[in-house]
């Protein structure tokens, strides 16, 4: 089943290979002393405003032949888990939102 991952890691987890991607629906955070192995192959697509937050190890190690991605989840990917039921949250995609008309000039 494709559930969507999101909170706290509090025991030492293993994200497996799949053929599709991961949709990571809310912030991961790995928890000090815990270490969450991710192995070559997987695809985690975060939807908007989500993250990896690692207080604890972190093991992701890619292959050229298996990288491991991660990457802003498409819109229409996320539409597909909510019209299975996996993903109840609503989200705001970028090209939803108009950008400023104003420019910003930094002063360094």
């Amino acid at each position: 089943m494709n559930r969507p991952l999101r909170g706290l890691i509090t025991s030492n987890t293993l994200i497996h290979k799949r053929r599709e991607p991961y949709l990571i629906n809310g912030d991961l955070i790995i928890m000090p002393g815990i270490k969450l192995t991710i192995e070559p192959g997987v695809e985690l697509h975060f939807a908007p405003n989500t993250g990896l937050l690692v207080l604890g190890n972190l093991n992701a190690t890619g292959t050229p032949k298996d990288p491991i991605v991660m990457r802003l989840a498409n819109k229409q990917f996320v539409i597909e888990q909510i019209a299975n039921g996996h993903n109840p949250f609503q989200y705001h995609f970028t090209d939803e939102v108009p950008f400023a008309k104003h420019k910003v000039k930094l002063n360094i």
